[in-house]
């Protein structure tokens, strides 16, 4: 929100959303402050993707880019010339192409620049509803006692009557878990309405979408020649959250700022910039990731320790700042050093990880 905001972009019919609240186990629940910043803004926003992108779609051809439609079937590299075929023939010539194309680029693919045995996946499912919810509800669901689903689900509020509901999967290094988030809807719906937190909702097929999540930067190589990846294509989502849409927006403000103020080194100058910014976060929550993939029963256990009497008061400030990512530009006091503490334990516990290790290995390439 603050880099469209620097931007002179305004989101036009979106909801505001504050604090959220944690669900975990069998019935216990956490308030989560949203962090307040001291370079943003203490509260997100909510409005579908199909209105966002075109609104972002909008302001970009407002600015002097042209639009074009259609799919990128060849990529052809020739020094410091990028020639991009589009699926009716059409060639584009240019000094330099970035992919903004997803997890799963077609652009990355096509220039090389991924390792699929080295990128960490994750599955997620949502639906628009119809449905009046009174705040943001993050639940790390228990499919049975003691046995977290390996992810969580939410459901947030919406413009116009609509509510976004959904559930994601940490799966590692695989990619074969879309189906079983797909048999696992009807079931987490149905404790939601249990706990009384939605009511009857229609899950209608054209109102549901499916992705790939592809994070942590992991098993990508974010930039090389004329070629700059962004957000999703880059791994550039948030391997605790599953949100992607911030990593893309400031990735692509970085990948305009290489490109204009150094085009002959863009490629080294994005990724210095990456580096900078993910460097220390993406490896260690990588490797978090990787883990509740593979220990259901211990993130059972974390959610229930998060969400303790007496414990969820001195971590609910720190806990949503360090999962959201938000160290950088929060103001000191005690929810930013309460949030220092947390990655400092999360990079403790992970040493010997070899996920974060080999996302170390990636981060260590980007800047150089």
């Amino acid at each position: 929100m603050q880099a469209l905001s620097d931007l002179g972009i305004s989101i036009e019919g979106s909801v505001r959303v504050g604090d959220l609240e944690l669900v975990a186990g069998a019935g216990r629940s956490l308030d989560l402050p949203w962090p307040r910043g001291a370079s943003y803004p203490g509260e997100a926003a909510a409005l579908s993707r199909l209105e966002l992108d075109e609104q972002l779609r909008v302001a970009a051809v407002q600015a002097g880019a042209e639009f074009l439609d259609g799919n990128v079937e060849g990529l052809e590299l020739d020094g410091a010339v990028a020639v991009a075929t589009l699926g009716d023939g059409t060639r584009l010539h240019g000094s330099f192409v970035i992919g903004a194309d997803g997890s799963l680029s077609r652009v990355a693919e096509l220039a090389g620049l991924t390792s699929a045995s080295d990128a960490l996946w994750g599955f997620a499912l949502r639906y628009y509803v119809e449905a009046t919810v009174r705040r943001g509800v993050v639940m790390y669901w228990e499919p049975e006692p003691g046995r977290a689903f390996p992810g969580y689900g939410w459901i947030f509020p919406g413009p116009g009557g609509r509510a976004n509901l959904g559930l994601g999967i940490s799966l590692g290094a695989r990619r074969d878990g879309a189906d079983l988030v797909k048999r696992s809807f009807p079931a987490f719906v149905a404790d939601l309405q249990r706990r009384g937190l939605i009511g009857d909702v229609a899950l209608s097929t054209d109102r549901r979408r499916g992705g790939w999540l592809k994070m942590g930067l992991a098993g990508t190589r974010a930039a090389r020649g004329p070629v700059l990846l962004v957000g999703d294509a880059a791994g550039a989502i948030n391997p605790l959250v599953g949100e992607g849409i911030s990593g893309a927006i400031l990735g692509g403000r970085d990948a305009a700022d290489a490109i204009a103020a150094s085009p002959g080194t863009a490629a080294r100058t994005y990724r210095d910039a990456l580096a900078a910014r993910h460097g220390s976060f993406h490896p260690t929550t990588a490797a978090l990731h990787a883990w509740m993939a593979t220990h259901p029963r211990m993130f059972s256990l974390t959610g229930k320790v998060i969400t303790a009497p007496g414990l969820s008061s001195v971590l609910a400030g720190p806990w949503s700042m360090f999962w959201n990512d938000l160290l950088d530009g929060a103001p000191p006091g005690p929810t930013q050093a309460g949030a220092r503490a947390l990655h400092a334990f999360a990079r403790l516990v992970t040493t010997r990880s070899r996920v974060r290790q080999s996302a170390e290995q990636c981060m260590a390439d980007l800047g150089a």
